[in-house]
């Protein structure tokens, strides 16, 4: 009930705190939060791992696309998931356009926002001739990215819904405000696997 008044501003970790418990993705008993978040976490890092896999793979098929008959080409493309992540990508890079925290990489970001928005131009035009950049290989990650991950592996576990345009909308205060949350040694590898759950 407190919450519908709103949380305040000027204590981030506050609201993290808050819709975690909300969420149910932690009890009211504080002293389980730090086994609760480790062991979601580890699932979460799972997940993801087989996400990479699935993801080297498929695109390994793709390597091979130019050479495919008509029939080869569509069989991969009807059973593939490059289609589903393009739909993604796109509906992620027009969230927050203008606020450039997603568009940040999560390392050291030294690019200008000229830059930033640029790169954003690029994915939003994702084809098979930048197919490597689609994917994500060998490429600095932005918070951008993570969401489309969390929002992809959301897809794979739940086939019945996929990936519904607006779930980026959804998604990305969820991830945003979790970013400032530094309580029980909070990282930003720790932000993915709480914004999925």
């Amino acid at each position: 009930d407190l919450c519908t008044q709103g949380l305040p501003d000027d204590l981030p970790v506050l609201r993290s705190l808050i819709w975690k418990i909300n969420f149910g993705y932690i009890s009211l008993n504080s002293e389980n939060w730090t086994k609760e978040l480790e062991e979601q976490r580890k699932t979460y890092v799972y997940y993801r791992n087989l996400f990479k896999k699935k993801m080297a793979e498929e695109y390994a098929l793709y390597q091979n696309y130019d050479n495919m008959s008509k029939e080869e080409k569509k069989e991969l493309e009807e059973n593939a998931n490059k289609k589903l992540l393009e739909d993604i990508v796109k509906d992620i890079n027009r969230t927050h356009q203008n606020f450039t925290f997603f568009f940040q990489t999560i390392e050291k970001d030294t690019m200008t926002n000229e830059e930033r928005r640029g790169k954003m131009e690029d994915r939003r035009n994702c084809t098979m001739k930048n197919l490597k950049e689609t994917y994500k290989i060998d490429i600095n990650e932005t918070h951008a990215d993570v969401i489309a991950r969390i929002l992809f592996i959301y897809s794979q576990f739940s086939p019945d819904v996929l990936y519904v345009q607006g779930m980026n909308e959804i998604i990305a205060p969820i991830y945003y405000s979790y970013s400032f949350d530094n309580t029980f040694g909070t990282s930003y590898a720790d932000i993915e696997p709480d914004t999925f759950w």
